[in-house]
């Protein structure tokens, strides 16, 4: 039986993680600190993986069901769905962004020791 958004609202933290299982390879697991979680499992090249689809709420039900059909279209493709998560999060991350990143972070504090004073650096 598929999941409701009712029951996945109701869901709560119990002393060991609990599945709740949607079909079709999606489940929710519930952790026993109270963090719900959508995950995938699927097969590719003969072996069992599993990723993430999100942290309930952020992601609700529809959200993650659609994620899921996401992850099913790359496998009738032959692309598995971690790989391709992977490619795509490296392919933004070139030497010269996190250069650029690693220099934003560090023009505030260094702005601050030349003159000694935070709060206008922090403007």
């Amino acid at each position: 039986m598929p999941l409701t958004s009712q029951i996945v609202r109701a869901a709560s933290a119990r002393e060991r993680r609990y599945v709740l299982s949607d079909g079709q390879g999606m489940s929710l697991h519930v952790m026993p600190w109270g963090t719900k979680w959508w995950r995938f499992r699927y097969r590719f090249q003969h072996r069992e993986k599993m990723i993430s689809l999100g942290i309930y709420p952020r992601v609700n039900l529809a959200t993650a069901r659609l994620h899921r059909a996401d992850a099913r279209g790359l496998l009738a493709r032959g692309v598995d769905p971690s790989a391709d998560r992977r490619q795509r999060r490296a392919a933004g991350r070139t030497f010269e962004s996190v250069a650029g990143d690693w220099l934003k972070h560090l023009e505030v504090p260094v702005a601050a020791r030349i003159s000694g004073d935070r709060l206008h650096a922090a403007q």
